[in-house]
């Protein structure tokens, strides 16, 4: 698949730069690889914690409903 790119400008510690070239000396990679690489990862994990808050309210929700259908039940039955 062929992704389209762009350019993008960014101003970084200068302690968190030094760490970056360490690692594309290294791993033998472009800077541009690596920060495309954690940008994937952090919003991979924003996504998922969005969800699990979600799904965390979901749950409280259906805990609401049913609560309160069990006290319609009981004002109807005998």
């Amino acid at each position: 698949m062929n992704k389209t790119k762009a350019r993008l400008s960014a101003t970084i510690d200068t302690n968190l730069l030094t760490k970056l070239n360490k690692i594309i000396r290294k791993e033998k990679v472009t800077r541009s690889s690596i920060i495309e690489k954690a940008l994937e990862q952090m919003l991979k994990q924003i996504q998922e914690k969005e969800l699990e808050t979600a799904y965390r309210n979901m749950k409280k929700e259906d805990q609401e409903i049913a609560d309160l259908t069990l006290y319609a039940q009981t004002e109807i039955l005998p």
